[in-house]
Order: C-alpha cells, then sequence, then structure tokens
C-alpha cells in the first residue's frame, strides 16, 4: 500500500475489542498477557505484544505525522516522504531494505493517512534485528539526492492520476471531503492536489523528515514469536542510538467553524453503471468525544448499517426493495475529528434521492424515539463477536495498536472498550442521532451516470 490512502474501514471504526486478545479488562474481560509498552531514553515508545502462535513477527514503525501536517499549499508531501523513504542511506543503498526482506521470505510496504505515516515488516522472528537496524538508519541518515526526489516525483503524480483523476469513485470522496471541512486540512487529499504536487520539492521533503521523522516521535510496535526483554535490548542497540529532536515536535492545526449549512456534491461520469449516494457529518472522533458519545456512534452505525441486521438493511434492501446495498460507519480515530457516513446503491429504477429520504426516515426516527433495548443489545454483540474475530490476525492487532495510540488514546483504552460499550443506553443513541446526524450540518453525495444530466 505504498502510496495508498489508507482507510481502516471496519463496520465501526472504535476498533478492536482486545478485551478479547489484548489485555484485561478492569471490571473483567478476556486476557492476552504480555503487552508491554515502554520509553526508550530518547523518547521512543516500545510496544510489544508476544504471540507465539507462529515463528513470525510484524515489525510497525508508526511516525506521528501525516496528510494533516502537510504545511499550507503542500499537500501531499506527507505521501511523498513515504515514497522517498525506500530511496536508501549512504550505508544501505536503494535496493537493500527491500532485497533483505525478500530473502527471509517477508513482506514490507507503508501507508500514509490524515495523522499518521507508517511503515512495517512482517518477517521470521530470527530476522526483527535486522529490521530494526534497517528502520533505525533510514530514521536519521535518509539519502535525499535530486535523482531519487526526481523519480518519485514523477511516481507520485501518475498515482494520482490513475488513482483519483481516473477513478470517479475516488472523486467524488475527494470533493464530499472537501466540502465536508471547511477549515481543518483533513479536508485535502492525503495524496494531496495534483497542483500541489507538482510543486513539491526536495527541500519540502527534507524540511517535513527532519521535523517529524525522529525517535521521540515515533511509536514503534512488534507483535508476535518475541519476548518482551529481547525486543527491548534489541531497540536499545538499534532504535535507542538514534538521538532525540532538539525541540519538541509542534503540529498546527486549523479547527472547524461551527456549520449549520447543507451542502451537496454531484458528479455525472459516463463510467458509473452503479448509482451511488454518499451522506457525511463531522462528528467527535474518540479522542475528542464527551464520555460515551464515541461508543454511542460506533454503535448506532450498527443498528442503521450492520449488514443484514441493520435497520436500513432491513427496511430498503428486504423491505421496499430500493436499494441493492446499503451501510453505515463510524470513524472515530482521527486525531481531531471523526466521521459518520451512510451508504446506499439503489435500484436501478430508484432515484438516489428517494433513498436519501429513507435514510433521513430512518435518522429522523431514532433521534425522536430512540431504538428498542433488545435491539441494541443485538448491535452491542455484532460488534464485540466481530472485533474478537478481527484481531485473531498479529498485524492486524498491530495496526489497531498503533492507531489507537496515535490518534489520542492510550493502551488503557483496550482493556475496558467492552465496559464502554455496555455502558451505552438507548437514550445515548437518540441523543447522538439528534445532536449529531443534523440534516443542516451534513453532506450528500450523488454519483451518477452521464446519461441522465439535464434530466
Amino acid at each position: 500500500m505504498r502510496g495508498l490512502r489508507l482507510h481502516l474501514v471496519l463496520v465501526v471504526a472504535l476498533s478492536l475489542v482486545c478485551v478479547a486478545s489484548v489485555a484485561r479488562a478492569q471490571t473483567g474481560g478476556m486476557a492476552a498477557p504480555g503487552l508491554r509498552e515502554t520509553v526508550l531514553d530518547n523518547g521512543l515508545r516500545l510496544v510489544v505484544l508476544p504471540d507465539g502462535r507462529a515463528p513470525i513477527v510484524t515489525h510497525m514503525v508508526w511516525y506521528q505525522a501525516g496528510s494533516a501536517d502537510d504545511p499550507v499549499g503542500k499537500s501531499g508531501l506527507a505521501h511523498f516522504l513515504e515514497h522517498l523513504m525506500f530511496t536508501g542511506t549512504a550505508e544501505r543503498p536503494k535496493g537493500d531494505f527491500v532485497r533483505a526482506v525478500n530473502r527471509v521470505g517477508g513482506l514490507q510496504n507503508a501507508f500514509t493517512s490524515f495523522d499518521y505515516s507508517v511503515y512495517f515488516q512482517q518477517i521470521p522472528a530470527d530476522a526483527l534485528p535486522d529490521m530494526m537496524r534497517f528502520e533505525a538508519d533510514r530514521m536519521v541518515h535518509l539519502d535525499l539526492t535530486e535523482e531519487a526526489v526526481a523519480i518519485e516525483h514523477a511516481v507520485i503524480k501518475e498515482e494520482r492520476r490513475v488513482r483519483i483523476d481516473n477513478d470517479p469513485a475516488s472523486r467524488m470522496v475527494e470533493e464530499m471531503d472537501a466540502a465536508l471541512f471547511l477549515r481543518h486540512p483533513y479536508r485535502n487529499p492525503v495524496i494531496g492536489w495534483m497542483h500541489e504536487i507538482e510543486g513539491l520539492t526536495r527541500a519540502d521533503a527534507a524540511g517535513f523528515y527532519r521535523r517529524f521523522y525522529r525517535p521521540d516521535n515515533a511509536v514503534v510496535i512488534v507483535v508476535g514469536d518475541v519476548r518482551f526483554d529481547d525486543v527491548l535490548a534489541m531497540a536499545r542497540a538499534t532504535y535507542g542510538r538514534v538521538p532525540r529532536g532538539a525541540q519538541p515536535v509542534l503540529r498546527h492545526r486549523l479547527r472547524e467553524p461551527v456549520v449549520d449549512t447543507r451542502r451537496t456534491v454531484s458528479l455525472s461520469d459516463a463510467r458509473i453503471r452503479a448509482e451511488t449516494f454518499r451522506k457525511s457529518w463531522v462528528v467527535p472522533s474518540v479522542a475528542t468525544a464527551s464520555s460515551g458519545d464515541a461508543e454511542a456512534l460506533s454503535l448506532l452505525a450498527e443498528l442503521l448499517g450492520g449488514g443484514p441486521h441493520g435497520r436500513l438493511y432491513q427496511s430498503e434492501v428486504l423491505g421496499t426493495g430500493r436499494a441493492k446495498s446499503v451501510s453505515a460507519r463510524y470513524d472515530g480515530h482521527g486525531l481531531d475529528y471523526g466521521y459518520f457516513s451512510l451508504y446506499g446503491t439503489p435500484l436501478a429504477a430508484e432515484d438516489l434521492l428517494t433513498l436519501e429520504a429513507a435514510f433521513d426516515a430512518a435518522i429522523a426516527q431514532i433521534a425522536a424515539v430512540g431504538v428498542p433495548a433488545d435491539a441494541l443489545a443485538a448491535a452491542r454483540r455484532r460488534v464485540l463477536r466481530a472485533e474478537f474475530f478481527a484481531n485473531d490476525d498479529p498485524m492486524m492487532m498491530a495496526r489497531q495498536i498503533g492507531m489507537v495510540l496515535s490518534t489520542g488514546s492510550d493502551l488503557d483504552w483496550f482493556g475496558t472498550e467492552a465496559d464502554r460499550l455496555a455502558a451505552v443506553t438507548p437514550e445515548d443513541i437518540r441523543r447522538v442521532a439528534k445532536m449529531w446526524l443534523r440534516a443542516d450540518r451534513a453532506v450528500s453525495g450523488y454519483l451518477r451516470s452521464a446519461e441522465e444530466v439535464g434530466q
């Protein structure tokens, strides 16, 4: 996923319940003994979760800097640097890292999101020291030659053309985000706007690298067939030798004004065969929500669009037959804000506005009268069960840990999620629906076939 805008899309963004596989809740829950963290002398945060079911290790480096930290007018810079991190160092030239991973039969990749940039390998356990040496080396000794910068500059422009400009659905998401956020940099695409990508320079990349890529702004996560003391010794011998930054890392981001206007985005393209509708709101994230609101929003997403059990599926797919598919999603792991979105694909004979009206009616009903207690209990069980199975994968476990730690929460968050979900009441569901899913704060998006233009 190098260069790919990452959406860690779960049915709800309150990701994994590690009550099943990471930590013990203070008031009960299942345990996965061994999850530990420490901070090295240079400020690097190290998190280790032993998992001896297979002789493999997932090793991830999370830098606390993403596209929302791009300087004004330099959108796409964090993503550009992600590409440049594979250009090598004086000691380990371009290609050495890839060949080292390939020799042991491993895999490696990277991704950039709004709030973080991540580099990872999945390798045999005995290859972990080498991976740490490579990562520690490029944390401080990246060789940004003019030739390497020119090559990757051309690559990211082509990636923009292929992934965004030539994909109507991606263009639609991009335009909706720009309408949803008026001031905050979440309005800018992770990959960047093309006219700003074209102006990115070697000096821009070097400045971003010096500012953010340092041990006291990084989290290293190791999940797999390891012991904490062994990993700590490896980390001290590699990352521990990288000097701390001279000044604290400051992240300056504009805040959103109060919005009370409904906005619409419409895109028509001859390549569209299945027309779609999306409606989105800016809502609190896990890090910024009042107590219980994030959990209530996640359960509201499950109640509305949680597969065949969701209210919208029951009414619009199985009931009226107006829709081919529907879904709802709460993306709560943002450092500053979260999203709540509804999606629908109508049958060919149905109109997008009819489907939108049905969505609005479902929300209005919940905002007015709430939901039955048994429906809420069933939704809670589905969320817990889905998260239990989702986190049987060490790579997913490492990703979820990194995402939580990079967006304002700590390890205690994992062991208490079941209790927090259990505390949500039908009144909480009604309250957040009424407070946050207001029609006068939404952005509605319509992706249509070009043949309907002018009708």
